[in-house]
């Protein structure tokens, strides 16, 4: 671990267009791969991000509403590494999720192969998910599309097919799990501070993934990049 730690260090230091983000967000739901991780409650999501070159290195936290946003339920931290392989952009990625309160930990390793064609990048990701404890390991696959509106405005629209893995230790079977959209607008409001405020849309296609079939939630970050 040590190792891999100095290994990144060193890549990060060597690389010129090195940049660092801190910011926090507030999101009236947290969803991730269609599951609804913290059922109704809103939390506040302070975050890290580090990016050398191809390296992109994150860390974020996230507080429950529930408590007031005083108990951390969840801890994530991601590494990913992006090549541009003319015309495709391929990114290879490893994240792993800390529940300190339940030992609910999962873990995921990703590639996604992307082709830019002027404003849009249709995608898929092929994800390995795992979890600690008797959940079973499955394969995600994930087939979306990005629009760049203009240089602040974003949206994308993505469909899920889960082979079943469920962080929670339920059953999932093997099929088409959601259809997930969003957009979102970056406000310049200071120098290298900047509001992005965001909106999502769910359809839900296995009730075992989530019992709502559809959702609506926003999101409203705040960054200062150095």
């Amino acid at each position: 671990m040590k190792t891999a730690l100095l290994t990144l260090a060193l890549v990060m230091m060597l690389c010129s267009t090195a940049w660092a983000q801190i910011g926090v967000t507030y999101t009236d739901k947290v969803v991730w791969r269609g599951f609804e991780l913290f059922g109704e409650t809103d939390a506040m999501s302070p975050q890290l991000n580090f990016k050398a070159g191809p390296v992109d290195v994150a860390a974020r936290g996230w507080l429950a509403g529930d408590s007031g946003y005083s108990d951390l339920e969840r801890w994530d931290g991601q590494v990913s590494y992006t090549q541009k392989l003319d015309p495709l952009v391929v990114t290879m990625g490893y994240g792993y999720y800390y529940y300190p309160n339940s030992g609910l930990d999962f873990q995921e390793i990703w590639g996604t192969v992307g082709l830019p064609i002027g404003p849009v990048t249709p995608r898929y990701s092929l994800v390995r998910a795992d979890a600690d404890g008797p959940v079973e390991s499955a394969w995600l696959h994930v087939a979306g599309v990005d629009l760049k509106l203009t240089e602040q405005a974003r949206c994308f629209a993505e469909a899920t097919y889960n082979e079943g893995f469920n962080p929670f230790g339920g059953s999932v079977d093997s099929g088409w799990s959601h259809v997930l959209a969003g957009s979102s607008l970056d406000v310049a409001i200071a120098e290298r501070l900047t509001l992005t405020p965001a909106v999502y849309y769910q359809r839900t296609l296995e009730e075992a993934v989530n019992p709502k079939r559809e959702q609506v939630w926003f999101s409203v970050g705040l960054t200062y990049a150095f």
